[in-house]
């Protein structure tokens, strides 16, 4: 029981060492969801401690990407449907 105890606190010491490996673990969790604007957060914090961090750069290219393809979607289906109102809205939040 006390082998365990130092064990469980030295597995959270190490992991508690290493803030960049939980966020891209949790930017990850975020991708997989579906979440990807959440994700992106994640990776750039990621990048913001370590900026070689090459996980986080990948995670970050893949959720970025998918983002701006999912903006795009919705403002072409707004053209389809001639909404120009929501159009420009949609474009505006994409061009930032």
């Amino acid at each position: 029981m006390k082998y365990s105890f130092f064990i469980l606190l030295s597995i959270l010491f190490c992991m508690a060492c290493n803030p960049v490996g939980k966020l891209v673990q949790e930017g990850d969790r975020k991708r997989d969801a579906g979440m990807h604007e959440e994700a992106t957060t994640y990776y750039y914090n990621a990048l913001l401690r370590k900026p070689k961090n090459g996980k986080a750069k990948e995670g970050l290219s893949i959720s970025a990407q998918q983002v701006l393809n999912d903006k795009f979607t919705s403002f072409n289906k707004l053209v389809v449907e001639n909404n120009v109102d929501e159009e420009m809205k949609v474009y505006k939040n994409a061009e930032r």
